[in-house]
Formats: C-alpha cells, sequence, structure tokens
C-alpha cells in the first residue's frame, strides 16, 4: 500500500475514534498496523495529507510539540429556537483554537490572571459557617490577627528555599495550629495558588490534549487539598469550558485527602454550590483500594511537606500513579523555589514526565535552552480585592503581583507516551545534559536542534577574525550548545529548527555560557541530521 493510501486510511480511523488529534497521531496508526517501521517527520505526514484533509472537509491549526499540526472535524449543531418562533439555523461549531481563546479570555484580563466574584461568594459562605460573620467584617474587625498568622505562615513556607530532600517544614512544628491560621492562609496562598491549574489545564488544550478527559463521568483526586483551591480552580475552568463550548455533558466526581479539619470544611463548602460536582473526603489508604481508579490526581504545594527523603518520595508518587486510569493523568504543583525545582525535576526524568516536547526562548536570554525551566510559569496576578491591607501591600510590593509556580505532568508508567528523545540509535550517546560530566573529552550527543543561530564573525586573540555558528540541541531535560568553526561550517548547512542531530566525536569544552556547555565541532566529528528518517529512506 502506498504511503499516501496508509495516510488517508489512518485519518479515516482517528477521525471517527476522536474529533481532535494531532498529525502525529497518524504515526501511531501507520507504526501498529505495520505500515512503516519508524516515525515519519509530522512536516512530512502533512505535506501528503492536506489534499486529503481538504478532501475530507477537515481543518487544522498551529504546531504544538512533536505531534505536531492539530486536525479537527468541523462539528454542526442546531441552535435552539428562539422566542417569537424564530427559524431553527445551524452554526458552525466553535473550533478548539476559538474555545482555547475563549477560555483565556475567561482565565485572564488584561493579560492579567484573576479571582472572580463567585470564588469570593464561595469563601465568604464558608467564612460565615467558620465564624459566624461575613468576610468583609471579618477582614475589618480581626485585621490585626490576620496579619499576625499570615507573618508566621510566610515564615515557615519561606524555610522551603532551603528544601534539603526532607521535606521544608522541620521536625514537629504544626503549620495549621487553628482557624485563624486557615483563615490567613485562605486570604493569601489560596488567592495566589487558585489560578494555577487553570492554565495548565488551558496549555494542555493549546496542545490538542485534554488533561481532563471530556466524557459523562470524571473522577478528580487531589492530595493535601487545604481549603480547596485545585478542586476549585478546575471546577471553574470546567465551568468556563461548558460555556465555550466543551464538556457539556461532563460531571465530577472529586475526592480530596486533607488531614486538617477545618481546611476539610471549607472544601467542602467551597464546592457545595457546583451544579456538576460531587465531593468526598477519603484518606490515603484510598491508594490501597484496588477498584478504584482516577482520571486525574493532583498534588498542589504539598510535596516538599512530604516527609520523605527521594527515593521515599519517588516510590510514593507512582503508588498514586499506579492509580490512573488508562489516558489519565498526574500533575504536581510547587512554587517556584530552587530547591522545589531541582527536586522536580529529577523526579520529572527518573519517573518519566509527560510533557517534553521542546524550549522556550525569550529573546532577552540569549537563546539559551530552558528545558530545565521548560515547566516553570511566571503569570501576573491582580491584587486579590478581599484580604488585609497588609496581605495586598506584600503582594504589591514584595511579590510584584507575579505568580511563579513549577510544575510536572505523568502518565502511568506502562502507557507513557515515548518520542525520538527516548530513542538512542547505539550505545555511546549522550543526552545533552550529560555533556557537563564530560570536560576535556570527545563525547558522542544526540538531541533535537530548538535554536540555529546565525554565522558570526569573531575575533580571536591573536588579533585574527573567524567564523563561527553555534546550534542549541535538547532533549526535554537539559541542553547543550554546538560550536561550529571555520572551515566546520559546512556541517551546519541544511540543519534547521526540530531536526534530529547525532553528533559523533566532539570535544566538551570548559566553556559555560547561558547555562550551556559548548561542544566543539571538530575536522573528525560526523554530524548526521535525522538519522531515523535517512535509513527508513534506505531501506
Amino acid at each position: 500500500m502506498e504511503i499516501k493510501e496508509a495516510i488517508k486510511r489512518s485519518i479515516l480511523y482517528i477521525i471517527n475514534e476522536k474529533e481532535v488529534f494531532p498529525i502525529g497521531k497518524i504515526n501511531d496508526y501507520l507504526i501498529s498496523n505495520g505500515l512503516i517501521n519508524e516515525r515519519i517527520d509530522f512536516r512530512e505526514i502533512f505535506s501528503i495529507a492536506e489534499p486529503i484533509l481538504r478532501e475530507l472537509g477537515l481543518e487544522w491549526y498551529g504546531v504544538y510539540g512533536p505531534e505536531g499540526i492539530i486536525v479537527y472535524k468541523p462539528k454542526h449543531v442546531e441552535e435552539k429556537k428562539e422566542e417569537g418562533g424564530a427559524k431553527e439555523e445551524q452554526r458552525k461549531a466553535k473550533t478548539t483554537k476559538e474555545v482555547v481563546d475563549e477560555l483565556e479570555k475567561r482565565i485572564s484580563k488584561n493579560g492579567m490572571a484573576y479571582i472572580p466574584e463567585n470564588i469570593y461568594e464561595s469563601i465568604n459562605h464558608y467564612l460565615a459557617h467558620l465564624f459566624g460573620e461575613s468576610l468583609d467584617n471579618i477582614i475589618e474587625r480581626h485585621e490585626w490577627e490576620i496579619n499576625k498568622k499570615f507573618k508566621r505562615l510566610k515564615g515557615v513556607y519561606s524555610k522551603a528555599k532551603e528544601w534539603d530532600g526532607a521535606g521544608s517544614i522541620q521536625g514537629d512544628e504544626r503549620i495549621y495550629s487553628g482557624k485563624w491560621d486557615v483563615l490567613a492562609y485562605i486570604l493569601y496562598y489560596f488567592y495566589e495558588n487558585y489560578p494555577k491549574i487553570k492554565y495548565i489545564l488551558l496549555e494542555g488544550l493549546k496542545r490538542g490534549i485534554k488533561l481532563i478527559p471530556e466524557k459523562e463521568v470524571v473522577e478528580i483526586l487531589d492530595f493535601g487539598t487545604g481549603p480547596g483551591t485545585v478542586l476549585a480552580g478546575i471546577c471553574d475552568f470546567i465551568s468556563g469550558a461548558k460555556e465555550a463550548g466543551i464538556y457539556q455533558n461532563t460531571r465530577l466526581k472529586l475526592y480530596f485527602i486533607e488531614e486538617n479539619e477545618d481546611f476539610a470544611a471549607a472544601c467542602e463548602k467551597i464546592l457545595e454550590d457546583v451544579s456538576f460536582a460531587e465531593v468526598k473526603r477519603v484518606n490515603s489508604e484510598i491508594i490501597n483500594n484496588s477498584s478504584q481508579r482516577f482520571d486525574l490526581i493532583t498534588f498542589s504545594n504539598v510535596l516538599s511537606e512530604l516527609k520523605m527523603n527521594h527515593e521515599e518520595r519517588k516510590e510514593y508518587l507512582n503508588k498514586f500513579r499506579a492509580k490512573l486510569k488508562s489516558d489519565g493523568y498526574m500533575i504536581i504543583i510547587e512554587p517556584a523555589y530552587e530547591g522545589e525545582k531541582k527536586t522536580l525535576q529529577k523526579l520529572y526524568k527518573e519517573m518519566g514526565g509527560y510533557y517534553r516536547s521542546g524550549c522556550k526562548f525569550p529573546n532577552d536570554w540569549n537563546h539559551s535552552c530552558l528545558c530545565f525551566k521548560y515547566f516553570i510559569e511566571r503569570k501576573k496576578l491582580r491584587t486579590p480585592e478581599k484580604t488585609t491591607r497588609e496581605i495586598k501591600e506584600y503582594f504589591e510590593e514584595k511579590k510584584k503581583n507575579i505568580i511563579k509556580y513549577v510544575y510536572a505532568i505523568f502518565r502511568r508508567e506502562e502507557e507513557a507516551e515515548t518520542d525520538n528523545f527516548e530513542i538512542r540509535i547505539e550505545e555511546g550517546y549522550l543526552d545533552p545534559c550529560e555533556v557537563g560530566t564530560r570536560i576535556g573529552r570527545k563525547i558522542n550527543v544526540y538531541g533535537r536542534v530548538v535554536n540555529v543561530g546565525d554565522v558570526l564573525c569573531v575575533k580571536k586573540g591573536d588579533g585574527s577574525t573567524t567564523k563561527k555558528r553555534e546550534i542549541v540541541i535538547c532533549n526535554g531535560y537539559g541542553g547543550c550548545r554546538l560550536v561550529f568553526w571555520g572551515g566546520e561550517i559546512v556541517k551546519s548547512y541544511n540543519i534547521s529548527e526540530c531536526d534530529m542531530l547525532y553528533v559523533k566525536n566532539a570535544y566538551v569544552t570548559e566553556r559555560e555560557y547561558g547555562g550551556l556547555i559548548n561542544v566543539s565541532i571538530d575536522p573528525d566529528t560526523e554530524v548526521s541530521k535525522n538519522l531515523f528518517t535517512s535509513r527508513r529512506e534506505a531501506k
């Protein structure tokens, strides 16, 4: 069967299974049916598939990650009859991009995250139950007590900056000693953490991935729930998504694990009026329940509070990941302290993180490879309206209205997707993030091209000039810089972003710039491009 017919068959099969899919999914169909032996670059597939897609009436947009262009089948739905007997009309359903754009507008105002009014109302509902008075009255009458407890909590959490692998909370110290601690937490940390999960879910949609599946009943488990921060964010996101045209018939079963009684009560009260969600408190023994599995499991700002060493923490998290359903996800969110970043990055690599589709390159960062910071986000958050003046001033002056967090996404180990980053074509190839351990030695290295620099004329130490070009490669966990000098620049011709490079016999220099180790391309260095594709074509 010729490749064109095989691609058409795979499109027809996939579109009957899913309304939206990345073009790279065609690879899976072709390989699983024995039609090809190696993955094809999504751009190669798309060049063949584009006229087929047009013929089938399908549409597409954007490029997200290694699986490429997103394809969707337009839906047509009938509008309800308007009063006055207006004629029924059919309208084209929103595209995925339109849904994403609408959701982004609901999450942000003028480019800043914000706390919607219904969240203030839910918190007010809980506090009226706990304290017997409204949120406004509590802030007005008890501002001094709230500020005192806030300073204490701020001091406790600042220890996370010195994270040593055994948790940021020292000894037997209790973080929350009473309802005033809970209140202080809600009036700062709830507001700071609340938007994060919504941006993570939105990022998934941008990549064509629904971290929350769109089905009739979705089961979600949140560990260390606190006052229900993550679950409230999820419910708010789904509510907005329903308005935007997705998750129309989806209901949520929300399970949460929380030891603090006041926090548990807050979670139940804050989510009490969500019409499409059921809420149930459970304990950590649920991981031993063989009949219970979840579509999504979340850990938000609790990883550093697990008083375990690294191996114990990894084993514990894997037990929870084993409770995921097929195609289920586990999301871990932490504040972006240096200790949490390093710890989560290590877990991300050792446990097989899900998102590994490339790097971000802010132009003012000298095009350094940021895959180490690939899952670090900075967002602007409008100052919360209903909190104390001191907390507002701290948020505006100290924090500069910035929320910064690090997150990782996992799937069940046996079902985790892989890509070319995880395949070494032969022994002896290093990950780009490993070249720093081979300073002054010859190495073989492989990785995807994430930046191709211009050919520059530079002055040497003796006053003469030469030319050089720098190319950054990455494997999703770390990168290195390939430096082509003088006559070796010819080896960089026809190399483009997204190409896979396999470099043999290159020299690792001592120079590090912008967080990257330089790897020199010498006269005896071999540089092969897209070796998988070349081998397939040779066959």
